[in-house]
């Protein structure tokens, strides 16, 4: 028998895995990113609605006090409603500041009483390639062909590899 040479360490690693390797990465990513991309939204709704029922709430609780120093008649609040809204003042006090207003928006309580509303910021797209091409259906489709193909030719057995019995 003659002697064996030594085995190349490059000759273990078939050239098949890589196609194998490089289809598969390709079909999870054409399953994986528009997935994420739909997370991104469903949590974009989410913090939306968050932030939309924190407005609210925050709304209520400041009409809830304005309604109860109304119903306790607080003095300050009648006097402040009294000079921006009737434009009268007590004899005795003196003005010292005029509301300022501009056309209908001094007219109205409940403008001043409102909150800010901080809508959430919408999710930005990464925008590499990868993803253009996973979200876009027709691309998406031709992405999976090209993976599928890439794991079939990783899973075809090699010419070179046949070994002598």
């Amino acid at each position: 028998m003659p002697p064996r040479a030594p085995l190349n360490p490059l000759a273990i690693l078939d050239p098949a895995w890589l196609f194998l390797l490089a289809g598969v990465t390709l079909v999870i990513a054409a399953a994986l990113i528009p997935a994420f991309d739909d997370l991104k939204d469903a949590q974009h709704h989410r913090d939306r609605a968050v932030a939309m029922e924190r407005y609210r709430l925050e709304r209520l609780a400041t009409h809830t006090a304005f309604l109860g120093a109304l119903e306790t008649e607080d003095q300050t609040l009648l006097r402040s409603l009294a000079a921006t809204q009737l434009n009268r003042v007590p004899m005795n006090d003196e003005v010292l500041l005029l509301p300022i207003r501009t056309g209908a928006a001094g007219q109205d309580v409940f403008t001043d009483l409102d909150p800010e509303y901080a809508a959430p910021p919408a999710p930005q797209p990464v925008g590499s390639t990868l993803e253009r091409w996973t979200l876009d259906p027709s691309s998406r489709l031709w992405l999976l062909a090209l993976g599928v193909f890439c794991i079939l030719l990783g899973v075809l057995p090699s010419a070179g590899t046949q070994r002598a019995a």
